[in-house]
């Protein structure tokens, strides 16, 4: 009919709590059509009970649930974000390069107040590895002019999140155009540098083992060979071996 409600959603209900001061019930749902796992007042809802799930069932529901929010990474903290500067179509890149270069590495230096770069303090201003570039300068420079060279764009910092990105690229939008990807590959090693073990002491940031799986800081204390590299987390920071942008 018109102006109905909408239908109903089948759900399971995973567990029960009062939380907060005013002792309010709520139920964890997972959805069956979606596999949602969502925290609801039923009271303040429409409802109705269709039947009861088996303990089996139950469990396993439970334990999908558990290994989705495991792997479930607050993605604008998530190192996944590339910022490219794009060079004006029939402007010859080496032109375009000499007018920009400075001002670029100027933004990617400047320092992010009330932040944290990667491997430095709260405050501090960039290195080439906070901005994605592990072998310095040199990679940066070469790898900015082969992209515009070959498509007209290129990257100036990866494995950057989304509020590093942002901030960058109000930084530079008053010099050149940028545009912003999203790479799921960007926190893995770059192939450049595949099988290279990070050095102890080394400042890294990691997907911590925490309910709420939050991108955590942390320095390697251990690289082992045969096994993969130990980090521990909270340690303290350290500076760029080949210093700032």
């Amino acid at each position: 009919a018109s102006g109905s409600a909408p239908p109903y959603r089948r759900a399971t209900v995973l567990s029960f709590s009062r939380q907060s001061p005013l002792r309010l019930c709520v139920h964890r749902l997972c959805y069956d059509d979606t596999g949602e796992t969502v925290d609801v007042v039923l009271a303040a809802r429409d409802y109705r009970i269709v039947g009861r799930v088996g303990a089996a069932t139950l469990e396993a529901v439970r334990a999908q649930a558990e290994a989705d929010a495991a792997v479930s990474v607050d993605r604008a903290n998530a190192r996944v974000h590339t910022v490219n500067i794009i060079c004006p179509e029939g402007l010859p890149v080496e032109l375009f390069l000499e007018n920009v270069i400075s001002e670029v590495r100027r933004a990617l230096r400047q320092a992010d107040p009330g932040s944290a770069p990667m491997t430095r303090g709260v405050s501090e201003e960039y290195g080439w590895r906070d901005r994605g570039w592990d072998r310095g300068g040199s990679q940066f420079e070469r790898a900015l002019a082969e992209r515009l060279r070959a498509s007209g764009s290129g990257p100036v910092a990866r494995r950057q999140t989304l509020h590093e990105a942002d901030a960058l690229v109000a930084r530079l939008s008053r010099v050149v155009m940028t545009s912003v990807e999203v790479d799921a590959t960007a926190a893995r090693e770059d192939s450049d540098a595949a099988g290279e073990r990070l050095p102890v002491g080394t400042r890294v940031q990691a997907v911590g083992c925490t309910g709420a799986r939050q991108w955590m800081h942390a320095t390697v204390v251990d690289s082992g060979a045969g096994a993969g590299t130990t980090a521990a987390s909270g340690g303290g920071g350290g500076g760029d071996d080949d210093g700032g942008g």
